[in-house]
């Protein structure tokens, strides 16, 4: 294939005794001892782990590990919240030779089946009862894991009183173990770290899935050292870093930030309560260091309006002069007070500082959201507020991150340049062919025999004059309209989910005559309309109410088709039809993948009547068969812009 290529300058290469997880390890248990590694809140309280302990841990538990015999090539689960251990399992697996496969917590029986059976797991790692009763139903629905599935290592024992099957090991014994075969063998572990290489399997990861089933990735400690050194060196990322552990394990938007650079850089991770305190920890931590998908900084700062809306009326006051003086997108931030015209230091002492410091983002220096763009009102407020939030783009077979923004960067559209090591080439056709510093990687269970130098994203874009990647869409979704007009949904779809009455949305549109929406309610929306409406007459079942959302979402699409038409490049994408689904995409039913992206073969396959009606030659109503019964769903009209 053929195409623009663009390459970004390769750092040089780290030397010999770091080029390894379980040796950048020892590293910084030489080098950082006494500074924290990790923490951990459990009943309110942070707990400690320095450098030079987290080692002592790790070292422990891969002997432990060894004893119930897991060795090089085996691959090991990992299932559960955010842990210490859990986190420690990885770089004892690592130090044994072996593979750890993290494992998203919510997967189901089937899901879990799946993916343990994929990989042949021997092994696995969970945090409690809960993940441990999740894998004995996928066992007793699927015989043939009993055999492959060779133990299950618990780390809470709480509620593991009565379980006595022989599979089962309490990661407390596991590590006495351990700790008796160090003191018999204290060299035996120094060899088997000595023994690993660069280009070996580190870590496997699973795609998201947005355009088929999920594939199993295998990462080398070369790949991803090299990969998350490059965003760490252009980010001056240093062992003073403070981050948050709270995406799920199995992302690589987790494994980037709160393994793989840690260990390159020496910072500390946090280790939240649970899921639901992250806001509230992220509060008490004040990370340096964020990564987040753009859906949790527009939840903050909904948040923080509604407790804005509370306040009294100097402080609103205040809060509204200042917002109106952000700095514009590409404007420095970082270091600077801004100067009198936006307030200076009177607006960084009374609204600015301490708004950062409520929310949690008072340390924050470096900070990117992934997947789509900010809507221009969270824009607006967190530059308001004095944070510059940058944006990212990435792929599992490169390692991870591939673009990032840099400072004052000059354009909201594009991803920014490419990380070092990074390169890539435009295909004819627009997609996006990536190399990254290190061979390719390999999918697990597979020939690879098709596997390329150049890894083909399924991502379409291009590379602008300066050199920023600027992304389209998935290149399966990129298109059409019948007349002519260039189709991308990801547009339309990201101004219909700024909308705050809308949770999920899927503009349909390539090789058609115009563009037609499937609309999700946002749940909070939804429990109002609810509360506050009235029945349809005639409809039944849990969601007659929803129609009453129909009018308001309709001035709403107005809005935005006046705002589409005013724009020459989105024109021909105004919405002329919408429907409201009365339940929201799934994860179970494999309508989105875990990091919210649509699977739209899935979705038009499932809902493929529905798509039909919304083209019929009038709008009018369709019957969609519910779990409580048949429910009408209407299909409303939008007048377009002109």
């Amino acid at each position: 294939m053929t195409g623009a290529e663009q390459k970004a300058p390769l750092e040089e290469s780290r030397p010999s005794a770091s080029d390894t997880f379980p040796r950048l390890l020892l590293q910084n248990a030489a080098s950082l001892p006494g500074r924290d590694a990790m923490r951990e809140k459990s009943y309110g309280i942070w707990r400690r782990w320095n450098w030079a302990e987290m080692c002592e841990q790790v070292h422990v538990l891969a002997y432990g590990l060894s004893r119930l015999g897991i060795a090089r090539g085996d691959r090991v689960a990992l299932i559960g919240d955010n842990r210490p251990r859990l986190y420690w399992s990885i770089a004892a697996l690592q130090a044994l030779g072996a593979v750890p496969v993290p494992l998203f917590p919510d997967a189901y029986s089937p899901e879990l089946a799946a993916r343990l059976t994929q990989v042949k797991a021997r092994f696995a790692i969970v945090e409690g009862q809960e993940e441990v009763d999740n894998l004995v139903e996928a066992m007793a629905d699927n015989p043939g894991l009993v055999g492959t599935l060779a133990g299950i290592l618990y780390d809470r024992p709480r509620g593991m009183r009565r379980y006595t099957q022989p599979l089962l090991h309490a990661l407390d014994d596991v590590m006495d173990q351990g700790a008796a075969a160090a003191l018999e063998q204290p060299s035996w572990l120094t060899a088997e770290i000595a023994a690993g290489r660069a280009e070996d399997a580190a870590i496997i990861l699973f795609t998201s899935g947005a355009t088929g089933e999920p594939k199993p990735v295998l990462l080398s400690h070369d790949l991803l050292i090299q990969a998350g050194g490059a965003l760490a060196a252009q980010d001056r990322l240093s062992a003073r870093e403070e981050v948050l552990a709270y995406m799920p394990m199995a992302w690589y938007a987790d494994h980037i930030p709160s393994y793989v650079q840690s260990h390159i850089t020496g910072y500390c991770v946090s280790c939240p309560e649970s899921g639901e305190t992250v806001l509230a920890d992220l509060r008490e931590v004040g990370p340096t260091y964020f990564i987040a998908p753009s859906r949790l900084f527009e939840k903050i700062q909904r948040d923080a309006m509604a407790r804005m809306a509370d306040a009294g009326w100097f402080k609103r006051w205040l809060f509204v002069r200042f917002s109106r003086q952000a700095p514009p997108v590409g404007a420095p931030l970082a270091g600077a007070i801004p100067d009198a015209g936006t307030g200076g230091i009177l607006g960084e002492l009374l609204i600015r500082g301490p708004l950062r410091n409520a929310l949690g983002l008072g340390r924050m220096r470096t900070v990117y959201t992934l997947g789509e763009a900010l809507t221009q009102s969270a824009e607006r407020f967190y530059r308001m507020i004095g944070i510059d939030i940058r944006r990212c783009y990435g792929v599992v077979e490169a390692g991870g991150f591939v673009a990032a923004q840099i400072d004052a960067a000059p354009s909201a559209e594009d991803l920014g340049p490419l990380l070092s090591g990074m390169e890539i080439k435009v295909a004819e056709d627009g997609e996006l062919l990536i190399r990254g510093p290190a061979p390719f990687p390999a999918y697990d269970g597979s020939d690879n025999s098709d596997v390329e130098e150049w890894f083909a994203s399924g991502d379409t874009g291009q590379l602008d004059g300066a050199g920023n990647l600027q992304f389209i869409g998935r290149t399966g979704e990129v298109g059409q309209l019948a007349n002519g007009d260039p189709f991308s949904p990801g547009a339309p779809e990201a101004r219909l989910k700024a909308v705050p009455e809308i949770g999920e949305a899927m503009v349909i549109g390539r090789g058609r005559a115009y563009c037609v929406a499937l609309l999700c309610l946002e749940a909070s929306a939804g429990r109002a309309l609810a509360e506050a409406g009235t029945p349809k007459s005639g409809g039944g079942g849990e969601f007659a109410w929803f129609g009453q959302a129909y009018d308001l979402l309709h001035d709403r699409l107005s809005v935005l088709n006046e705002a589409l038409a005013g724009d020459t490049t989105s024109a021909a994408l105004q919405i002329r039809r919408f429907l409201v689904l009365p339940r929201e995409f799934s994860v179970a039913a494999g309508e989105i993948t875990r990091s919210r992206q649509l699977r739209r073969h899935v979705i038009e396959e499932k809902f493929a009547a529905l798509i039909e009606a919304l083209y019929a030659d009038t709008a009018g109503s369709v019957a969609w068969g519910g779990e409580d019964g048949p429910e009408l769903l209407e299909i409303r009209a939008v007048a377009e812009a002109g």
